[in-house]
């Protein structure tokens, strides 16, 4: 199916299917997107949040294909979950010491809350939710692999950003025949 619509490999992260889905997303988006900027750039994180997706939506293809308890289910592909773990990973990864002050509980370090998001879907993996949860795993997984490879002085995102680049570059491609 992917091999007739793999547009849906990028469109899926941005579709949800109920309301509090969206809204969680996007304030863990939210928060964690302004910490991320305060370590990276703009351009880093807009490419983040799509090869996250797209790590997330390839580990759930993966995780269908290949084990027999799954590929009997049937399960979709939607949220943006696994771009947003991507973000939440990468923070956390970069700045693990870094205090975020949370309602009842206090001041909690990043490694803390990455470490329990990533401890809450490895133990989710039997639940109701297996392919969300699994692409949850591969945006965490794209989130670490982007600092570590960052402190390398390798930014992953550079080569989807610069076709981002080109396409934005073209304004009009029909404007020279009108």
């Amino acid at each position: 199916l992917l091999a007739k619509k793999c547009w849906t490999l990028i469109t899926y992260m941005f579709a949800h299917y109920e309301v509090m889905h969206i809204l969680f997303n996007m304030l863990v988006l939210y928060w964690f997107g302004r910490m991320f900027l305060d370590f990276f750039t703009p351009k880093q994180f807009c490419g983040l949040y799509i090869l996250g997706g797209i790590g997330g939506g390839l580990l759930y293809l993966l995780a269908y294909s290949l084990l027999p308890s799954l590929s009997s289910s049937i399960s979709w592909l939607i949220g943006a979950s696994a771009s947003v773990m991507a973000i939440v990973l990468a923070i956390s990864t970069k700045a693990p010491h870094y205090k975020l002050n949370l309602l009842f509980l206090g001041p909690i370090s990043l490694k803390w809350i990455a470490i329990f998001y990533v401890t809450i879907d490895m133990l989710s993996i039997n639940g109701a939710n297996v392919g969300g949860h699994v692409a949850h795993l591969g945006g965490a997984f794209i989130g670490f692999l982007f600092t570590l490879a960052i402190n390398r002085g390798i930014d992953i995102s550079a080569p989807l950003n610069h076709i981002i680049d080109f396409f934005k570059k073209i304004k009009n491609p029909f404007k020279n025949f009108q």
